[in-house]
């Protein structure tokens, strides 16, 4: 409870809370993406001057929704891709990710070799797909992603996923999977190539909803 009390003070005394009168534009994406996935109200959501690092987080603090993004990310990415990356972390949300009753539950699984890293992993492919889901288009979720990789404004429109995602196939196969077991996020050549196989499930759902309605 302490560590969240100073953790609000910081956010409320030193970052950009967003709002209908503070960065609207931002505002509107934050409010459109939890109406669109069922949260009861918008979360906080705070732009913060990072020097230079690319992040976005969600936390709960004392019992509130709070979304937590730089000012790095926000001035590389595109509108379009930074409504992803908010998409991913209204998701923390909506799955219940940070309820702290079931992290609670949860808590015995962490003491278990390497499972604790697995469901964090599992956690963030979740989101990203809510990501995808807000933002509606394949290729913004790619880039969104393949940006936390490449870091450069200038070369945002240059992107290539195709090629980001067949270097998967360069990662050294035993030493890819040491690494991969140790961290909380899946490799981004993993997570670019998963969302087009994401959306691709949703458009062939969606055709096929479409084709049973017509017959």
């Amino acid at each position: 409870m302490i560590a969240a009390a100073a953790y609000r003070a910081t956010a409320f005394g030193n970052m950009i809370l967003l709002g209908p009168k503070q960065f609207p534009k931002l505002y509107a994406m934050v409010v459109a993406g939890s109406n669109e996935i069922g949260l009861s109200e918008p979360p906080k959501t705070f732009l913060y001057n990072s020097n230079g690092i690319f992040n976005a987080f969600a936390r709960r603090l004392r019992g509130g929704r709070y979304v937590f993004l730089t000012s790095a990310l926000v001035d590389a990415d595109s509108d379009a891709q930074v409504r992803f990356i908010i998409g991913h972390e209204l998701g923390h949300h909506a799955a219940g990710h940070l309820n702290p009753w079931m992290n609670t539950l949860r808590l015995p699984a962490h003491f278990v070799p390497f499972l604790g890293r697995a469901y964090s992993r599992a956690r963030e492919s979740t989101c990203d797909n809510i990501g995808c889901y807000i933002s509606k288009d394949c290729a913004v979720a790619q880039t969104s992603l393949q940006m936390l990789g490449c870091g450069c404004r200038r070369l945002n429109a240059e992107m290539n996923c195709e090629a980001f995602t067949e270097q998967e196939g360069m990662v050294p196969s035993i030493f890819g999977f040491l690494t991969e077991i140790f961290r909380t996020h899946p490799r981004l050549t993993r997570r670019v190539a998963a969302i087009k196989v994401f959306f691709d499930a949703q458009q062939e759902s969606a055709d096929r909803s479409n084709r049973q309605s017509g017959g």
